[in-house]
């Protein structure tokens, strides 16, 4: 008779940068997770761009970070009475961008009508907030159909 396998021996938790790239491996969008501080944040996966919160990875599971959950990323926290929003399923790109501890959110959404025009708002979530994480910009409305090429780049100067 053989013996038995002796079981694997407890590593140490990845860098968040190690998991970042096993999660692009994994063919998990690089702009859906990003890593702020030392701790990995998303808000999507590879089905939704936008999970109706932001979730980040203690080493183990996914948590709803709190006072991120946020129906949809086309409507303005403190001006919901836009007359234009369009409906969140005309949205034509979602990227997301860390900038210090804040996460950045790039949306564009179709808007209907004989011109058509695209509809840009900008939404920032501080991961160091404790109340009021939520800020928006006024949209930015332009005529034509837009599209996000690529996804969002940082540069950090020094």
């Amino acid at each position: 008779m053989g013996s038995l396998p002796s079981p694997p021996r407890p590593t140490a938790l990845p860098s968040p940068e190690n998991l970042l790239s096993n999660h692009v491996v994994l063919d998990v969008p690089p702009n859906q997770i990003v890593a702020v501080n030392g701790t990995l944040f998303s808000s999507g996966d590879c089905l939704n761009s936008w999970k109706g919160h932001i979730e980040s990875y203690d080493g183990k599971l996914w948590n709803e970070v709190d006072g991120s959950h946020k129906r949809n990323l086309c409507t303005l926290q403190l001006q919901d009475n836009y007359e234009n929003f369009p409906p969140n399923d005309q949205r034509l790109y979602l990227t997301m961008a860390p900038i210090g501890s804040r996460l950045f959110f790039l949306t564009g959404y179709r808007i209907g009508g004989e011109v058509p025009r695209t509809m840009s708002l900008v939404h920032i979530f501080d991961t160091s907030a404790h109340t009021h994480a939520w800020r928006s910009f006024e949209p930015m409305e332009l005529e034509g159909q837009k599209e996000l090429c690529g996804h969002c780049c940082v540069v950090q100067l020094s």
